[in-house]
């Protein structure tokens, strides 16, 4: 987001003190939440994983890339989670 007009700024929130007319325009733009796992890591969005075995990224099984992302292996009654 940018701010434009009598603040240009980056800034998210801004904090303006208005003591007289103004104009102030936010220019949004999209941001893209995603997590391709190109960096080798799960480290584009603040993933959490818990369980008996966390979630890794692993290169030697793909569908389409580098990486992917997998659970560590697991047996009866335990979990791998990932959010």
């Amino acid at each position: 987001m940018n701010w434009e007009g009598v603040v240009t700024s980056t800034a998210n929130p801004l904090a303006v003190v208005v003591n007289g007319d103004m104009s102030l325009t936010a220019r949004f733009r999209a941001h893209e939440f995603t997590d391709g796992f190109e960096s080798g890591a799960l480290s584009a969005l603040p993933w959490v994983t818990s369980g008996n075995q966390p979630w890794l990224v692993q290169s030697s099984v793909v569908s389409l890339g580098q990486f992917a992302a997998r659970s560590g292996a697991i047996g009866d009654n335990q979990t791998s989670t990932w959010i």
